[in-house]
């Protein structure tokens, strides 16, 4: 947001904290846009004013500049040059098209990546909208764009945004969901997502104001070109292109709504609606088969973009009663739309009251959501420390204690989710397929035996198959391997079914969340596992030259594991004796991981019959979150979930379907009830017996 100092904005007339919308058009045709002054890249400062930063953000600015020079090709300008110089040294007769080939590389490099910020903003007349154009480097907007930075800093760091609400001929408003990175369920590989604002709605169409930067004349280096109206359209049209697959002919009409300024990541944002010449349905398809998605997967299409009723009133619905948030300046382009929309039916004297009711509503729902986060916190302080997937080895962004912050997703701090939103509010009509149970078992000691290590109660296959066969959901959660479980459990299951289809109603999630394998409608498996967590070689060496010279009559080493060590009990050996012979085993791993340097990157899991060598990021919460995924992937809503394990450990996966806001209750099939703490609140059902508990339980 640019500094009083060079602003004459008109008094705030939508503050909503998080953002603030300055000009609001009264005109059905919506502003018009010219450029007082085009300034060089350090004009905008006075004379005694200074720029100055830390060392911290001296080197994140290096940094983020080293970044962008070799996004923009710095070393294609330099090769080029070099070129034409050669060519020059040899008389070659093509010297006149190395020069020719130098400039152009280095025209588009001057450009890239080079944004626009307004200054000393202000309305004349009545629907135009002036400034001064500043040209701003996207790495100084991206580093040093804060809150907390001096008023020098933002005059040069504040850039400008466009985000626009694109309005379909059947009365629709088109609604990014903007998607977050992490692991596909039903393939291998990562979605794509966004860095900040992630799962949340969105307007239909942002950006950044790219600057152009002609050469001719004698205009100072780092100078943009003048910006009005077309040229304001023609960059939010691109972005249409570009993330909607919508052609400029499709669009039938494009007006400059409102100006707003983002308050978390201070810039300027200039606000459109748009009308399509497309029903809802032709967007789809529009985007389907545009150059850009006509690669995508359904699944990815889906996560694009949504469509709600094109109503005041439903974008009132979406800013005040939904519980995960808008970005701010995309909030900004609803309010902006709904207003519009109330101008063009009703008049200016009624878009001005619907915006001043809108004002305190946003601001409320705002305060809403963070009071939820903060009592999140309050209720469950250990998610403080939780890293999610797209974060795992690198620093983490800092949650906030008090509210909402847009690096995590609404179910990382204690929001429910977008569909389930949409749905509530009645936005969105429901289409998930809703079952009244999902069962997640951890697989030794609750259907195996944990001595024999193999399936004794038989009828639990006849229980597990039913379920399947209702179109329950079904998830083993488990330490061992996907093919152990393959071989032991399913594929028993697969000899007492007629229809294989119904595994697709089945996840295993071995290794506590670093593999997992699905099925498809087939019945046939798709494996997928998390490479970068993966124990290292010589770690695995020295586990198994300890375990051949010391522990081999007690443990032997699992080589079906794919991300962790696994060292487990000899089969048929007792677990009492095995217990005892653990103590010392694990006091022997940690000594050769404090050895290596790797005490700190891995941790000791011993279990019933196993101890582990693992990462810290997995366990059985993942193997929960992998669950929670798949039934998204699936199209499944569950009314509530039963989990079953034999040991203390085996309650995370309660803890983190409570803490998603799930209904969960653990029923417990071990002989130490006294071990089991929960972390959420949920009923804990004892029932003794391990395998045999639980088939008595399901036969309840």
């Amino acid at each position: 947001m640019t500094s009083p100092e060079t602003n004459t904005r008109t008094p705030s007339e939508f503050d909503a904290g998080t953002f603030t919308i300055s000009h609001f058009s009264d005109n059905p045709e919506g502003f018009e846009f010219e450029t007082k002054n085009a300034i060089g890249r350090t004009e905008s400062l006075q004379e005694d004013e200074h720029l100055t930063l830390d060392d911290s953000q001296k080197d994140a600015l290096k940094s983020a500049m080293g970044r962008e020079m070799n996004f923009g090709g710095a070393a294609m300008v330099s090769e080029a040059r070099a070129a034409w110089a050669q060519a020059r040294e040899r008389n070659d007769p093509e010297a006149d098209r190395f020069r020719e080939a130098y400039f152009e590389i280095r025209d588009s490099y001057i450009g890239r990546g080079k944004k626009i910020g307004l200054r000393a903003l202000e309305l004349t007349g009545d629907n135009t909208l002036s400034a001064d154009v500043q040209l701003v480097p996207y790495p100084v907007y991206n580093v040093l764009s804060d809150p907390g930075m001096s008023p020098e800093v933002e005059k040069l760091s504040a850039a400008t945004g466009v985000a626009m609400v694109v309005e379909t001929s059947d009365g629709r408003l088109v609604i990014q969901h903007r998607g977050v990175k992490k692991q596909k369920i039903t393939e291998p590989g990562m979605t794509r997502g966004n860095g900040t604002y992630a799962d949340i709605p969105g307007a239909s169409v942002a950006g950044m104001v790219d600057a152009s930067l002609s050469m001719d004349g004698d205009r100072v280096p780092g100078t943009p070109d003048p910006i009005d109206t077309d040229f304001l359209k023609a960059n939010i049209l691109k972005e249409t292109g570009e993330e909607l697959g919508v052609a400029p002919h499709d669009i039938d009409g494009l007006r400059i709504v409102g100006l707003a300024q983002d308050h978390y990541k201070p810039h300027d944002e200039v606000l459109f609606l748009a009308t399509l010449r497309l029903t809802a349905d032709e967007l789809r398809e529009a985007s389907r088969t545009s150059n850009r998605n006509k690669n995508l997967a359904d699944a990815d299409f889906e996560e694009k973009f949504f469509d709600i009723e094109g109503s005041p009133e439903a974008i009132e619905t979406l800013l005040t009663e939904v519980k995960c948030p808008l970005p701010p300046t995309h909030a900004a382009a609803m309010v902006a739309a709904g207003y519009s929309m109330v101008v063009r039916e009703s008049g200016a004297e009624a878009a001005h009251a619907w915006r001043q009711r809108m004002q305190e509503s946003v601001r409320r729902n705002y305060e809403d959501i963070n009071a939820t986060v903060a009592s999140y916190y309050e209720k469950y302080p250990e998610m403080l420390g939780h890293i999610p997937e797209r974060y795992w080895g690198q620093k983490a962004p800092a949650r906030h204690l008090e509210g909402y912050s847009p690096a995590y997703t609404p179910e990382e701090q204690g929001l429910p989710t977008l569909q389930d939103e949409m749905v509530r509010t009645g936005l969105m009509p429901e289409t998930r397929k809703e079952v009244k149970k999902a069962r997640e078992y951890d697989v030794d000691g609750v259907l195996t035996d944990p001595r024999e290590k193999i399936v004794i109660h038989e009828e639990i296959f006849d229980e597990i198959v039913a379920q399947l066969e209702r179109g329950e959901p079904v998830c083993f959660n488990t330490g061992r391997s996907d093919s152990w479980v393959m071989e032991r459990v399913v594929a028993t299951i697969l000899e007492r079914i007629q229809d294989t289809s119904v595994l697709s109603n089945l996840i295993i999630v071995g290794e506590k969340g670093g593999t997992w394998t699905t099925f498809n409608q087939n019945g046939e498996p798709v494996h997928s596992a998390v490479e970068t967590i993966s124990v290292p070689s010589e770690l695995k060496n020295r586990v198994r030259t300890l375990i051949n010279d010391k522990y081999s009559d007690v443990m032997f080493f699992d080589e079906s594991k794919e991300t962790m060590i696994s060292v487990e009990m000899v089969d048929g050996y007792d677990l009492t004796s095995f217990t005892e012979r653990q103590k010392e085993f694990v006091r022997d791993i940690q000594s050769i991981l404090a050895e290596t340097g790797t005490d700190s990157i891995y941790r000791i899991d011993p279990t019933t019959i196993a101890t582990d060598v693992e990462s810290p990021n997995v366990g059985k919460a993942l193997g929960s979150d992998r669950f929670i995924e798949f039934l998204k992937s699936r199209g499944i809503k569950a009314d509530a979930f039963e989990t079953f394990g034999d040991s203390a450990s085996d309650a995370a996966m309660a803890d983190e379907l409570v803490r998603r806001g799930q209904e969960a209750e653990f029923v417990y099939v071990g002989n130490k009830p006294e071990s089991v703490q929960r972390k959420a609140d949920y009923p804990v059902r004892e029932v003794a017996g391990f395998s045999g508990g639980t088939l008595d339980f399901l036969r309840r």
